[in-house]
């Protein structure tokens, strides 16, 4: 449907300007000059007649004298279209007295009113849509990706006929795809009113129970829907995945054969799930691997997927989970021999390369990473993940503005990635950008709440800042969030200690080293916090253990120097100051070699420096 333009052939220049002019509008126009004349051209004016929403005419002294333009404007005015007539030169017509026209003598544009008018018309014509019509605009709109018009659609189609069932069923799924489910419930519940026995409405309306944590209504919706249509495989394999999720992996794997059962070539979206059932009769190797894997048996699962792969060499998937299972117990190799099988058999698929770019990064190849992390992008532009983690390739490399730009891209994509929010707020403090990596932790945690990460580095911002009470809110949020997060432990009893607050610093120390007994940092913190308060030995012994698991952890060598040259050991002092430079100069901090090269001459000189001097 759109605007039909008729006009003389001689007023073509003046025509082609309009049809600009609607172009950049955006109106929806037709007209003659790309159809031949013959048999077809004049089937084509009618049908095109017919169809038309508007009939716009150029009015002229050739169009007067054109058989054609009268005939269509008869024809137009017998289908009651609406006229909108143009004056370019002459007289107006007689046929159109009583109706406006807008003059565009000398081959002007109409003004902009007119083309508002256009419009309008055009969008009170579509209310005479049959409910039907509109289903079909709606269904085409939610098939591209258009959510909220198919919605609008739908309610211009329950409008005209409250008791369409399906165009409820349809609006609940758009609704759903949009993260509304309490809304398509309410719809899933209308389409169940007017049709009970609507399989689809239950099965539909227990995903969104999932969704939303109701397990047992979702269990029981997909029952509704079996029961009335018992060889409804989705919802056998819905009801599958909701058992799964509710550790009843028997009836899951019940649920899953009835399904392949039904569909026999249904198994595959299991395997896209990570819940997958595969039919090989008793040997049920992926399916059973998976079911390790979930529950912790990692070595049990590999050993499932040797078989799988034994029995089907060539699916890309088992090497994927395989290699999942291999980079969780560590083995990065293993896993990264598994991705290069996979796609070797499907060299198309991003997700591997993503997962084998993060194996690459965990064993510090970060270009390597990088590289993987690019593919990933080339075939699939909008993946958000790989973003993501190329961006935290390149921070690892100092890349910090390249690390942003891959955050920024993330999160154009999905803009409710707190991830990326949190990591960006990362590289742009190390960039000096403070206030910008608090305002991008601000974000993460407004879209995760429990984002204990955010929390702690927000933490770390503020006390860098001198905002120390802040601090200390944001790590007490941190380990409500996570008990057993011993660096919030550790950064908090820091900030207690410049507060004054030492038995609450060794407090926090104590738990952070109760929680990771091999945190150096810890240790070394307590050190430092045991010899503020006289405890000089025990300041020692906790330097002695930083030192044992970090033996390149530079700052212990040069407290424990410190220590060492206050008890009177100035020899043993020399020695942890001389180790502390070495390491300082290996590490790159030039300002702390020279700080150490400096206690070693004083020393010799029978000058005793300061901590942290």
């Amino acid at each position: 449907m759109s605007i039909f333009i008729s006009y003389s052939r001689q007023d073509q220049a003046y025509v082609n300007k309009l049809v600009e002019a609607l172009r950049e509008q955006d109106l929806p126009w037709w007209l003659d000059n790309k159809i031949d004349y013959g048999d077809k051209w004049t089937k084509e004016i009618e049908e095109n007649l017919k169809k038309c929403q508007i009939f716009l005419l150029v009015m002229s002294r050739n169009s007067l004298a054109s058989e054609w333009v009268q005939r269509e404007l008869t024809f137009a005015q017998q289908l009651k279209k609406p006229i909108f007539p143009l004056l370019l030169d002459g007289e107006r017509w007689f046929e159109v007295i009583n109706i406006q026209t807008t003059d565009v003598l000398g081959g002007e544009l109409p003004p902009a009113s007119f083309f508002n008018k256009i419009r309008s018309k055009l969008n009170n014509e579509t209310s005479e849509l049959t409910a039907e019509e509109w289903f079909n605009s709606a269904y085409e709109k939610g098939e591209s990706g258009d959510y909220q018009g198919a919605i609008a659609d739908y309610n211009q189609a329950i409008n005209i006929k409250p008791d369409f069932a399906k165009a409820y069923i349809f609006r609940g799924d758009a609704k759903s795809e949009l993260g509304d489910y309490q809304g398509a419930i309410a719809d899933y519940n209308q389409a169940i009113n007017i049709n009970p026995d609507f399989a689809y409405a239950y099965n539909n309306r227990g995903s969104a129970k999932s969704e939303l944590g109701d397990k047992q209504g979702a269990i029981a919706d997909y029952n509704q829907a079996i029961n009335i249509k018992p060889d409804f495989a989705y919802a056998y394999y819905n009801r599958g995945s909701v058992k799964w999720d509710l550790g009843d992996k028997q009836g899951a794997i019940a649920d899953y054969n009835q399904a392949i059962n039904i569909e026999p070539d249904f198994a595959y979206a299991y395997y896209n799930r990570g819940e997958a059932k595969w039919g090989l009769g008793d040997n049920t190797y992926l399916s059973r691997g998976l079911a390790k894997a979930n529950l912790g048996d990692k070595q049990g699962a590999i050993a499932d997927y040797n078989q799988a792969i034994n029995i089907k060499p060539d699916y890309d998937a088992t090497y994927i989970f395989r290699g999942l299972a291999k980079a969780n117990l560590g083995d990065y190799q293993g896993a990264i021999a598994d991705y290069n099988q996979a796609i070797n058999i499907k060299p198309d698929f991003d997700a591997t390369y993503l997962s084998r770019g993060a194996a690459k990064y965990k064993l510090g190849d970060y270009q390597g990473a990088i590289a993987d992390y690019n593919q990933a992008i080339n075939i699939k532009p909008d993946f958000a993940y790989a973003y993501y983690n190329r961006g935290e390739a390149k921070y690892e490399l100092e890349d910090y503005q390249g690390a942003i730009a891959d955050y920024n891209q993330a999160i154009n994509i999905n803009p409710d990635f707190a991830y990326a929010y949190n990591y960006r707020g990362n590289a742009k403090w190390d960039l000096g950008d403070k206030q910008g990596a608090i305002a991008d932790y601000n974000q993460a945690i407004k879209i995760k709440p429990d984002y204990a990460y955010a929390y702690r580095n927000r933490g770390n911002a503020k006390w860098d800042l001198g905002d120390k009470q802040g601090a200390i809110a944001d790590y007490n949020q941190a380990i409500k969030i996570k008990p057993d997060f011993a660096d919030a432990y550790n950064n908090r009893g820091s900030v207690k200690w410049g507060l004054g607050d030492k038995q609450g610093a060794i407090a926090d120390y104590n738990q952070a080293i109760n929680i990771e007994p091999d945190y150096a940092y810890a240790y070394n913190s307590r050190g430092n916090a045991k010899w503020g308060l006289g405890d000089k030995q025990g300041a020692i012994a906790d330097y002695n253990q930083a030192i044992n698991i970090k033996p390149d952890y530079a700052h212990a060598y040069r407290n424990r120097g410190f220590a060492k040259k206050n008890l009177g050991d100035k020899q043993g002092a020399i020695a942890d100051y001389n180790q502390a430079a070495q390491l300082y100069s290996q590490q790159g901090n030039m300002e702390e070699y020279r700080k150490a090269l400096d206690r070693i001459k004083n020393l010799e000189k029978g000058f005793w420096g300061r901590l942290f001097s």
